[in-house]
């Protein structure tokens, strides 16, 4: 069998600096890249948290304004009723009064 000596790995004097400085200026741009979307998630997590406490709470003032509404028409339903019995009662007074 062939014994093939392994030499340990070693950069070859053919690499150009412009490839190594290339390399190198590409792994810092997904090291910044990565770090600058890191924090836009952060962000966006925060926003989607301070969203979700809003929602709730709009839907909770939502319930108490749809309530407040359901006693405001019975009210109104009550108001309106009396008045058409004040509508009554006055023409059948004035009836009244007209037959004598």
């Amino acid at each position: 069998m062939d014994t093939v000596e392994r030499e340990p790995w070693h950069l070859d004097k053919k690499v150009p600096l412009a490839l190594i400085m290339t390399m190198a200026l590409q792994t810092l741009g997904v090291i910044w890249w990565a770090a600058s979307l890191s924090t836009r998630v952060e962000h966006q997590e925060r926003q989607i948290v301070a969203l979700t406490t809003s929602d709730a709470q709009a839907k909770q003032e939502a319930r108490r304004i749809g309530e407040w509404l359901s006693r405001v028409d019975e009210r109104i339903a009550a108001q309106t009723e009396m008045l058409r019995r004040v509508e009554v009662s006055l023409t059948a007074r004035t009836q009244q009064q007209g037959n004598r």
